[in-house]
């Protein structure tokens, strides 16, 4: 049963991993007729705003950072260390999932010349959920050591890789 949630939860955090990194390729904000996606947009908030320091600042620096990060996690399932990209998946879902909710929030309905679309940040926001859930499903379903009162009255140490 713990080998299948912990399948089951790869099988969901790896496409919402990738579903996350396209989603920041999508559009984010609108300026007129042009459309820039979440790496332009940042950009765009850093020097715009002076955000240089600070949390916002290191978010918008470190936003690049998405994709590669993303990767390691996929290669971490991939290679059979899933407990150590889930806890790396789990940290990346919540910050592109809050950046996500806030950018979904706040995205405008198409009344003005410049504003957040929608695009993009629900995009993310559906991948990150997914990666969420994934991360939390390996994370329960990881195998360990079984103690008195479980399944068996027998004690498992757990399988050796």
């Amino acid at each position: 049963m713990r080998h299948q949630l912990r399948r089951l939860g790869i099988g969901l955090a790896i496409p919402g991993l990738v579903l996350t990194v396209v989603g920041t390729f999508l559009p984010w904000l609108r300026s007129g007729a042009v459309l820039r996606d979440s790496y332009e947009a940042a950009d765009l908030l850093r020097r715009l705003l002076g955000l240089d320091q600070g949390v916002g600042g290191a978010l918008l620096a470190g936003w690049p950072a998405l994709g590669p990060l993303a990767a390691l996690c996929v290669a971490g399932y991939v290679l059979g260390v899933p407990r150590v990209a889930a806890v790396a998946n789990l940290l990346l879902s919540a910050i592109t999932g809050a950046v996500g909710v806030f950018a979904s929030v706040h995205a405008d309905a198409g009344g003005s010349l410049v504003g957040i679309t929608w695009t993009g940040p629900v995009t993310v926001l559906v991948g990150a959920l997914l990666s969420l859930v994934g991360a939390i499903a390996v994370l329960v379903g990881a195998p360990g050591r079984m103690t008195q009162g479980s399944d068996s009255d027998q004690r498992r140490e757990p399988p050796r890789s």
